[in-house]
């Protein structure tokens, strides 16, 4: 299903939602998503402008962003509330940002997981080395330090 499935409001399984720009007002909500998965919040409220929410009409129940560093970006908090799961909301959200990232300009997106590998992987990323992430990325705080040495680094080219 390609990304717009979630876009402008259609239903999925019997449920209306839209997935867009993330505002103040859904600051507290995305933190709160983070911190209850134990992923990093820092930099996501100076950041908001290039995070993404999926509302259900209700409540945030999912949230995606990057951090943009010229032609890479990294690709980091997407996470989905544990009641909404299990639905393919985490893949489509992760395409959606894929795309968002294309239309700046982007090239190259990293993450950084303990996790969530395999779900990555099935989305085309691979794991790097983290010595070959670009100097802007191994620069960032959370490479530095949000995420462990023990954290895994992936790259898709966008």
């Amino acid at each position: 299903m390609h990304n717009d499935a979630i876009q402008g409001g259609r239903q999925i399984m019997g449920e209306q939602m839209q997935l867009r720009a993330a505002n103040s007002d859904d600051l507290a909500a995305m933190v709160a998503l983070l911190a209850a998965e134990g992923l990093p919040e820092a930099g996501v409220a100076e950041g908001i402008m290039h995070f993404h929410v999926l509302d259900d009409g209700r409540r945030v129940i999912a949230t995606a962003g990057i951090e943009p560093y010229g032609s890479s970006a990294l690709l980091r908090s997407v996470v989905v509330a544990p009641a909404s799961r299990r639905r393919g909301l985490a893949r489509q959200l992760t395409e959606h940002m894929q795309q968002y990232a294309r239309e700046r300009g982007i090239a190259s997106l990293y993450l950084l997981t303990m996790d969530a590998e395999a779900f990555f992987a099935a989305l085309g990323f691979t794991p790097v080395s983290r010595d070959d992430a670009p100097e802007e990325i191994r620069q960032s705080h959370q490479y530095r330090e949000q995420c462990p040495d023990s954290a895994i680094l992936m790259h898709k080219a966008v």
